[in-house]
């Protein structure tokens, strides 16, 4: 057929390449692709990562779930992260502790192929932490819920604000269906630590917790003493608390063996020590940290350990 109209044969040029994009937007061959195989799945904290063996002139693959079941087909849920190209993914947006059965097909522009064979898989909830931890100078006690269906707990833990589990110190946990503890010392006094918390479940897979961390108390001031009626002692470390507020020595002593403060005074953290008070026959001097706010000094009782007391 020949036509002079120029513009009606660049409408027929159009629509015949709009036919050629049409028949290969899905690449492939002409034939329905087979069904994968080797679909595997690791659960996790309310996900599920899916990987299968690739299929030829697949271009992509669409995945398919269903809750509570052991087997699953193409008339189920689709999953949003479908079509996938290449072989893993990861479906979101699970719920916790239920067992999901998967299917995934091959797609090309020839169609989609029949569903692999079906794969289960239980979701498991990442353990937490109790915060905040308590500690000392020297040590953190991590705290956690009980998780009855751990089959190991393993606690990671790095000096540091941040934590990778790869280069991470990690500790099993002893009798990991009942412990919601773990001491951790000796460590170094005023130092920062983070901590993760994984989890496994022999049927069902395992999940890694957010990290928290934690700093250790700065080390008490030393133990007071006389030094020619001068009442000394040595200096713990830190300058600053938290708020970074400057921070001061604060002296107590009594006049009764203890039993009561008689009064206390205090002295910038740079200066350690304090004058020897005469006029009284007996003293008991304790020292410890306290910050500055505004025109107040106020103990900070979970970063100032308090020295040993002195009588004298």
């Amino acid at each position: 057929m020949k036509t002079k109209n120029p513009w009606l044969l660049g409408l027929i040029l159009l629509l015949g390449a709009c036919q050629q994009n049409l028949n290969v937007d899905d690449g492939g061959g002409t034939t329905i692709p087979t069904a994968p195989t080797g679909l595997s799945i690791t659960s996790g904290d309310s996900q599920a990562r899916l990987s299968w063996t690739d299929v030829a002139d697949a271009v992509k693959y669409n995945i398919y779930y269903k809750a509570n079941s052991t087997t699953a087909s193409k008339t189920d849920t689709l999953a949003a992260e479908s079509p996938v190209v290449g072989t893993n993914v990861t479906i979101a947006s699970l719920t916790n502790s239920v067992q999901y059965a998967f299917v995934v097909t091959a797609v090309n522009s020839a169609g989609e192929g029949a569903a692999s064979v079906s794969a289960t898989g239980t979701t498991i909830a990442a353990p937490v932490f109790t915060v905040p931890f308590a500690h000392t100078s020297t040590d953190i006690l991590i705290k956690w819920p009980v998780r009855a269906d751990a089959n190991t707990l393993t606690l990671y833990w790095v000096l540091g604000t941040t934590i990778d589990i790869a280069t991470a110190t990690a500790v099993p946990i002893s009798s990991p269906g009942t412990a919601t503890t773990y001491s951790l010392t000796p460590l170094s006094a005023g130092t920062t630590y983070a901590f993760k918390l994984a989890i496994t479940n022999t049927d069902h897979g395992t999940s890694l917790s957010d990290f928290a961390t934690t700093t250790t108390l700065n080390a008490a001031p030393g133990q007071p003493y006389d030094s020619a009626d001068i009442l000394m002692w040595t200096f713990g470390g830190g300058t600053t608390n938290s708020s970074g507020s400057t921070q001061y020595f604060l002296l107590e002593y009594s006049s009764d063996n203890g039993a009561t403060v008689s009064g206390h005074d205090n002295f910038p953290i740079s200066n350690g020590q304090s004058y020897f008070y005469s006029g009284v026959e007996l003293y008991i001097g304790r020292v410890y940290r306290v910050t500055q706010t505004g025109a107040a000094l106020e103990v900070i009782s979970d970063t100032s350990p308090y020295s040993d007391p002195w009588v004298w």
